[in-house]
């Protein structure tokens, strides 16, 4: 079997391209060195390829015009689903025939689409778009993964006709097995009924990048002017955009043994993890292979047990393992000397989910957490040295404007150890015990509405993200006053963002930069705050 994996291009609304970089993610898509080292591993062959870095990259980058793509034109989804449903649009022919160009798909007969997450809808529609294309041409069996909510409305808002098989969930081993079906009645897939797939099984392999254009994911920017800078951060921010730096992602951990009731890992509260010695061979694999030292570890909790993350920085440490991660933690049994301890071991940056300083709200979640525990922990990472960072949801159920204030209040007071919020509004999520048991906490008449991010720099808050669900509070308000009091909360919190927040493709990047070229925090966050106002102000004045 001749297979291929492609991770499938997204784009952003124009407002939204705030880099100087790549207006796209610059970590090597994690599902597809996972799965493809899966496979490997169980002696199944398989190539892969980005379309969405090359993409973004050849935007950025290329000077031959044939290579960049009109991203506006997939944007517009009334003109791609017409094009979708037989209606002749030779300009969106032109651009997915210029994007499927990128990667060679002539010599597989198996294609793997891998969709992103994506606010808008343009992840779905191009794909559809680059599998109506390929059928028409070499005719591949086709197959697609990724995203729950994406794969979900392959069928559910647009036709799905051109695809011939759709995996839901973590489908390693399911994948496996329908590869070896398809292989065993050499390629004839008229027999195989079953064309969608639920997986349960996620593997915890050292992913496996080889095939992937690495170059492409290293930081590089647009910016060759540096005269509007300050005198002391023009230096820094040259070396910043000539850095050519490169994070990698990992993941160790599957799942979280915590419930909180919104999250999607609550609805079987099953979680895997490897042993702190084997994430260690990872790390110097990925290391001796594409010389990685910086890592975006993907956990739910990387503090699940005090245990696992003591063992984990002993084995980096005493394997001298020179490296840079960030993460996302709970406050629960983190105390200073632990802390100082995972600084050591290379950690710069943790994200706590605080969610709410509402204690009523955090009782109805079931996030178990104590404020007065949280605030002393956000003063010990602090005092560590390690780049703090605290998750807010707005909305949530219930939410009344005592609560919201108790959240500002709260992160208010603690500013000085408080180096970024995130905020984001309530969604309901699948697999989450909210949307599994709803009446079990107040919420009913849960209904589909497949809100995509819409094209305006003002909408509301919901209209900035994807919203798969509507709801009702049984005892409160019906989903039409919901989201204006979601709408609402989130206003009321946004200000706790920074103005001019540093670019969110940048960010990442931008500090493993500062963590390795200055080794105290009290600098590295003087610089962070300046370089965030100035590339704020340059960034605005391009898009004007």
């Amino acid at each position: 079997m001749r297979l291929k994996i492609i991770r499938m291009p997204a784009f952003l609304q124009r407002h939204e391209r705030l880099s100087l970089g790549l207006n796209s993610s610059l970590l090597p898509p994690l599902a597809l060195g996972n799965i493809t080292s899966y496979l490997r591993q169980n002696g199944i062959q398989i190539d892969q390829d980005d379309l969405n870095i090359k993409v973004h990259y050849d935007n950025a980058f290329s000077r031959d015009p044939y290579k960049k793509i009109e991203c506006e034109i997939f944007l517009d989804e009334p003109r791609v689903v017409d094009y979708l449903n037989g209606n002749k649009d030779p300009e969106v022919q032109k651009e997915v025939e210029k994007i499927a160009s990128k990667s060679d798909f002539k010599n597989y007969d198996t294609i793997l689409f891998s969709i992103p997450d994506n606010r808008n809808s343009s992840h779905i529609l191009i794909s559809l778009c680059i599998a109506k294309y390929l059928k028409e041409t070499t005719n591949p069996i086709i197959i697609v993964g990724g995203i729950f909510y994406s794969i979900d409305s392959l069928g559910y808002a647009y036709s799905d006709r051109h695809i011939d098989f759709k995996i839901f969930g973590p489908g390693e081993s399911v994948l496996m097995e329908l590869l070896k079906n398809i292989s065993d009645n050499s390629g004839d897939i008229s027999g195989i009924k079953e064309r969608t797939l639920y997986g349960n099984y996620h593997s915890l392999v050292r992913p496996d990048f080889d095939g992937l254009p690495l170059e492409q994911y290293r930081y590089k920017s647009i910016c060759s002017d540096y005269s509007h800078y300050s005198e002391d951060m023009a230096g820094i921010m040259k070396g910043f955009d000539n850095s050519n730096l490169s994070v990698f992602p990992l993941k160790f951990i599957r799942g979280c043994p915590f419930s909180c009731i919104f999250c999607t890992s609550s609805g079987d509260n099953k979680m895997r993890a490897a042993a702190p010695s084997q994430v260690a061979d990872y790390i110097e694999g990925l290391q001796d292979k594409y010389g990685a030292e910086n890592f975006f570890f993907l956990s739910d909790t990387i503090n699940f047990s005090r245990g696992f993350i003591n063992r984990l920085c002993d084995e980096i440490i005493k394997r001298g393992l020179r490296i840079q991660w960030t993460d996302c933690a709970r406050i629960n049994k983190m105390d200073g000397a632990l802390l100082q301890k995972m600084r050591q071991a290379g950690c710069i940056r943790l994200i706590y989910g605080m969610e709410t300083a509402s204690q009523n709200l955090l009782n109805y979640i079931q996030k178990n957490i104590d404020l007065d525990e949280m605030g002393r922990v956000l003063k010990l990472t602090h005092e560590a040295g390690i780049w703090c960072g605290v998750e807010v949801i707005s909305g949530l159920p219930y939410e009344r404007e005592e609560d919201i204030d108790a959240t500002i209040d709260f992160i208010n007071s603690r500013r000085e150890f408080i180096d970024r919020v995130y905020i984001e509004p309530f969604t309901v999520r699948d697999w989450s015990r909210l949307l599994l048991y709803p009446e079990q906490f107040g919420i009913a008449n849960i209904k589909r509405v497949d809100q995509y991010a819409k094209d305006k720099k003002n909408e509301s808050s919901l209209d900035r993200y994807f919203v798969k669900y509507g709801f009702d509070e049984i005892n409160g308000l019906d989903w039409e006053k919901k989201k204006e009091q979601i709408n609402h909360s989130f206003q009321k919190t946004e200000y706790l963002l920074e103005q001019g927040q540093f670019p969110h493709y940048e960010e990442e990047h931008f500090l493993f930069y500062l963590y390795s070229s200055f080794k105290d925090k009290t600098t590295i966050r003087k610089i962070y705050n300046n370089a965030r106002a100035q590339r704020f102000s340059l960034i605005n004045r391009r898009q004007q």
